[in-house]
């Protein structure tokens, strides 16, 4: 076999056989003789001990790994369960095989098509502040912004290398062609290398303010040196969609394992909490830390609000020679 051909051939398999991510659609692979490409990623690892095969090879599978369609999977000692949307599991024992078949129409939405569907994602700019996250700074289209929840609201950038202080400045957003300066909040004199301020007053603000602009946008402001730096344009989570929240949440504190966590991220994403979102995968690293695909979706998580740094230190932590998705 050629060189060229045996880096393609590994390539394939690391992305068959180390789950690596695609959204949960038909994804369209290279065509090569004699190599069969998933065409769908349709459950998790759930739980996992002893040796497993996938389509008669031994398989280091860890829990939260992806599951692709028209699998085949084995056990030779221990146990394996397999996770879909829609609470439906399959079990799989010594002596056991399972074929894996394409999701139905109930599995494409829920907590683990939300994890796949991160992957791959549009990143956003590399920038110093991404909490509020930085989405989509264009207010036209508000559906794309991120939101904060005041309760638990704090500013978080990337520490500063230097001892400069840094200042925040919160105004209501108007366009660009308005010349009010709209503002309602502002702090001076922050140590840039704390990477993060968490203030009640600040809170308290933000809701005052969607008491009176329950529809209204905010931008805040990082300042270094004197100048704006940068601005994020994000909006304030809605007091309804507060208030169910917690009752949300809870749905899934009782749920065994990885889920957990994947049904938090779900409920914090259909918010557009997506800072949220990314401190629940990092959480579920701290138990799951063998899984390729939850370290990818750390990395998408963080890299979808802007946090460039801490996806990179988790782009060192992939096994070598393992490549990002689309880079």
């Amino acid at each position: 076999m050629k060189p060229a051909q045996l880096i393609l051939l590994v390539t394939i398999m690391a992305a068959c056989g180390n789950g690596r991510p695609a959204l949960c659609k038909e994804i369209r692979w290279p065509a090569q003789k004699g190599n069969k490409a998933p065409t769908q990623r349709v459950a998790i690892v759930a739980k996992v001990k002893g040796v497993v095969l996938r389509n008669g090879t031994p398989w280091n599978a860890h829990v939260g790994d992806a599951v692709c369609a028209e699998w085949t999977l084995a056990c030779k000692t221990g146990e394996l369960t397999i996770r879909y949307d829609g609470n439906k599991t399959d079990t799989i024992k010594a002596g056991g095989k399972l074929y894996t078949v394409p999701h139905t129409p109930a599995q494409t939405t829920g907590p683990i098509h939300t994890y796949f569907s991160i992957f791959g994602r549009t990143q956003s700019p590399s920038l110093a502040l991404f909490s509020p996250p930085h989405i989509d700074d264009n207010a036209d289209h508000p559906e794309n912004l991120g939101k904060v929840w005041p309760d638990r609201f704090v500013v978080r950038w990337v520490p500063s290398q230097d001892k400069a202080s840094i200042g925040l400045i919160l105004r209501e957003y108007t366009p660009a062609i308005e010349v009010v300066d709209k503002r309602l909040w502002e702090k001076a004199n922050l140590d840039g290398t704390s990477g993060e301020y968490c203030s009640e007053e600040l809170r308290d603000v933000l809701r005052q303010f969607r008491k009176v602009e329950p529809n209204g946008l905010l931008q805040l402001s990082l300042v270094q040196a004197g100048h704006h730096s940068q601005d994020i344009v994000f909006a304030v989570l809605p007091l309804t969609q507060e208030e169910e929240l917690p009752k949300e949440l809870a749905v899934w504190d009782k749920e065994p394992g990885i889920m957990r966590y994947l049904g938090e991220a779900d409920v914090y994403s259909q918010h557009h909490l997506y800072t949220e979102v990314a401190t629940v995968y990092e959480e579920a690293l701290k138990f799951y830390c063998g899984s390729v695909d939850l370290r990818f979706a750390a990395i998408f998580a963080n890299r979808k609000i802007g946090n460039m740094a801490r996806a990179d230190e988790h782009i060192k932590m992939l096994p070598d020679g393992m490549t990002i998705p689309g880079d």
